[in-house]
């Protein structure tokens, strides 16, 4: 009986979601799209009937599946141990040291691959020097280097710092790359015939006209870094929040490791909304441009 409601409420809040959306008045005309105007209590209603659907399923499949090791637990009791987990603060605890190791491993991996992608992207010299050799290393799995990082630093935080810069690092340069590359040849020859010298080219040409792209390029490889991060503190890790995953998985704590699955979705979403707000508020002419 549970499982058939959760079906019915699932399915008829996404139909009546879409209905909603399908009557509103130019929703789907390509005008509209240009200039924006769907109407935002249609959008919500999707949005909401995303969730909710996401919900029911979820509650199915934990009524549905036996119990024991391999369950699904129910989202109240994933809710009930994740305000228990905070309310001791052993969350927060992690989520700082997490927090922590990405800082500082991406963000050594953010300033050099932006720096070196740009610098490569720019001059055709440094690119023949630094790319062959950045794109051999990219196809290789980040995942192979892991017992090599184990044996030149231990287990300990650096060991953790390099897992995250090896995993993003090579992905970050070459799209900075592409980002120089994509850019309009006319602001470099309007440059040019302004006169502003080559050697001031990077930074008063390439640099302003890239950079929204290069957030973007940040915003897309900070996910990667996350997972990294776990594959990082599952390995002798005191502390952070895929020590919670290992934890829960060694001593049969499943709650532990949903708790830590919706923690990572939490910060996902935060991060980005965050990475977003600042590319509007840095980059204002890049998106008025975008929606004209």
């Amino acid at each position: 009986m549970q499982s058939a409601i959760a079906i019915a409420v699932a399915f008829a809040s996404v139909l009546a979601a879409v209905w909603w959306y399908s009557k509103c008045d130019n929703a789907f005309a390509l005008a509209a799209l240009e200039r924006g105007q769907r109407d935002k209590g249609a959008r919500t209603a999707l949005y909401n009937a995303g969730i909710i659907a996401f919900g029911c399923c979820w509650i199915l499949i934990s009524i549905k599946l036996p119990s024991g090791y391999t369950r699904v637990p129910f989202p109240a009791t994933v809710a009930d141990n994740l305000l228990r987990a905070t309310i001791i603060g052993e969350l927060v605890e992690a989520i700082g040291v997490s927090a922590l190791r990405i800082a500082v491993g991406f963000g050594a991996a953010a300033a050099l691959g932006t720096g070196i992608g740009l610098v490569a992207g720019t001059y055709a010299a440094a690119g023949r020097l630094v790319l062959p050799t950045a794109i051999f290393l990219r196809y290789i799995p980040s995942t192979v280097f892991v017992t090599l990082l184990v044996v030149y630093f231990g287990i300990g935080d650096l060991y953790k710092y390099s897992v995250i810069f090896v995993g993003v690092f090579f992905f970050i340069l070459q799209m900075t790359v592409d980002a120089v590359r994509q850019v309009d040849r006319a602001y470099i020859e309007m440059a040019l015939v302004s006169g502003v010298p080559r050697k001031r080219m990077l930074d008063q040409i390439i640099l302003r006209a890239t950079a929204p792209t290069i957030l973007d390029v940040l915003r897309v490889n900070l996910s990667g870094a996350w997972t990294f991060l776990v594959l990082a503190e599952v390995v002798g890790a005191k502390g952070g929040l895929g020590h919670l995953v290992a934890i829960g998985q060694r001593f049969g704590r499943i709650e532990s490791v949903y708790v830590a699955i919706f923690t990572f979705g939490v910060i996902g979403i935060v991060s980005d909304l965050a990475l977003q707000a600042c590319r509007r508020w840095l980059f204002r002419w890049s998106t008025l441009a975008t929606r004209r």
